[in-house]
């Protein structure tokens, strides 16, 4: 069921079920022809596509885009990686995006000077008509030793009775974290998913072997003798440190990665560390996120063989994915 639009460029995809189970893709897209037909100016031309699963076949939602950016707002360079919940309370579904806003002084990073990004949310009844509201989560704090640019990808759940945002986030460089490393990803949680101003925040992973972590997944499997959570995040070849390259070369591409936590108990409310070191779980498939299908946990990204110069893109096929103890594994492994 892998698919792709010839005329579009769609990458970073995340994933609803609707009331009736239907399983709704939310991507970036961009057109090829307003791209010039180069693949990396699709990053600054991105807007929110959508497409429903039926009959293992993906039915493009044709038409106006669910989000695109905004003159005159915060979110006017393009809109970037987010995630959808469902709120049982208001019966509306939440989506939190990413986008930058072109006026803000641009900052510096290891990797260059870029515009600060932010979070905003939209909500919709039928996850087809989209409607902002001016929620906004709290912008990267520099207090947190960030660099105060890369604040992305917010994936939110619910868990322990409170919502959990998960961002990607860079580290500043500092002892022990050299400027080729320091990827991570934040931790907030917050008793409204409209109302972020009084969010907990901490930096759940902070990785001295990547520079970025990106697009984060919390996935929580049930064992026999408990749960194990596993932290999904992609990152490039050219992400991973030389220390890394070094000590794991086999898992050192650009692809999807994995942290997996320790064995908690069945009723466990205690949100889970990750100490150890990622491992590769799917070279060449980026973005990846393990949904269930027909009862199967399965991976599905978009194909990034073809890097920036030969971009191939779209929905990849979806990998079923086996779990033993901390380890994660798809056919293509």
């Amino acid at each position: 069921m892998g698919w792709a639009p010839n005329d579009k460029y769609l990458w970073d995809t995340w994933f609803a079920h609707d009331r009736d189970g239907v399983l709704h893709a939310f991507f970036l897209q961009a057109d090829k022809a307003a791209c010039n037909f180069i693949p990396f100016n699709r990053h600054d031309m991105a807007e929110v596509g959508h497409a429903v699963l039926t009959a293992d076949a993906w039915k493009y939602i044709d038409g106006k885009p669910c989000l695109a950016a905004r003159a005159g707002s915060w979110d006017n360079i393009s809109i970037w990686t987010g995630s959808v919940i469902y709120d049982r309370q208001s019966d509306s579904f939440y989506m939190f995006y990413t986008s930058r806003d072109g006026n803000s002084d641009k900052k510096w990073t290891p990797r260059g000077e870029f515009v600060p990004q932010q979070i905003g949310v939209a909500t919709s009844r039928d996850l087809i008509t989209w409607e902002r509201i001016d929620a906004v989560l709290p912008n990267c704090s520099a207090a947190m030793g960030l660099d105060g640019v890369n604040w992305r990808d917010p994936y939110v759940i619910e868990y322990g009775g409170k919502y959990i945002c998960l961002l990607s986030a860079h580290a500043n460089p500092k002892d022990g974290i050299s400027e080729n490393a320091g990827g991570a990803i934040v931790f907030f949680e917050s008793e409204s998913l409209t109302d972020w101003s009084q969010a907990n925040q901490k930096i759940l992973a902070l990785s001295p072997e990547f520079y970025q972590l990106e697009v984060p997944q919390l996935y929580r499997h049930v064992e026999d003798e408990g749960v194990r959570f596993f932290l999904l995040f992609c990152a490039q070849a050219a992400d991973c440190t030389a220390d890394r390259k070094s000590n794991y070369p086999e898992d050192c591409a650009t692809g999807t990665y994995y942290f997996a936590s320790e064995l908690y108990p069945h009723d466990s409310s205690v949100f889970p560390s990750f100490d150890e070191t990622p491992r590769l779980l799917a070279p060449d498939i980026y973005a990846g996120k393990i949904i269930d299908i027909d009862g199967t946990p399965s991976l599905i990204g978009f194909d990034y063989q073809g890097g920036e110069t030969d971009f191939i893109g779209g929905i990849s096929e979806a990998t079923p994915v086996t779990f033993s103890e901390k380890r994660l594994e798809t056919l293509k492994r």
